[in-house]
């Protein structure tokens, strides 16, 4: 493995990137079809966020899934703790439950929601999960 500084330096000059697989985040439509037009043989990996679904995100699962390598959608749930400038009433665990019953198959993975940012928050964010798995939704 070697010393961190030999493994920053080896990540830091490329011998390692092989092992990284990057997500755009909050990628529109528009930015998709411009990396399309700039880089026709590449797919890009997109990570979406419960909490900013749009119109985009069914371009992306559907028309143009083929240009996408990887999509996972997270829960949304950094959104409700931490956001002041959205509107988080729909971002709730029976929302993001009957959105993973519509939908939940068209992603390659997606996340627990972990709503408890808490010291203690282990046993809501437990029973989060335990919620979502008694509906067969778990990745």
């Amino acid at each position: 493995m070697g010393t961190l500084d030999n493994r920053i330096g080896s990540a830091q000059s490329g011998d390692n990137m092989k092992n990284f697989v990057y997500y755009q985040a909050s990628l529109s439509l528009e930015v998709l079809l411009h990396f399309i037009k700039l880089f026709p043989d590449k797919t890009v990996n997109i990570l979406v966020s419960f909490a900013m679904i749009t119109s985009d995100v069914s371009e992306f699962l559907g028309r143009y899934r083929d240009k996408i390598g990887k999509i996972i959608l997270d829960s949304g749930t950094w959104s409700l703790n931490k956001s002041t400038d959205i509107d988080v009433s729909d971002i709730t665990l029976l929302k993001y439950r009957d959105y993973l019953l519509a939908f939940g198959d068209l992603f390659d993975f997606y996340f627990n929601f972990d709503s408890d940012f808490t010291d203690n928050g282990f046993p809501t964010n437990r029973y989060n999960q335990e919620f979502l798995e008694s509906f067969d939704l778990y990745q």
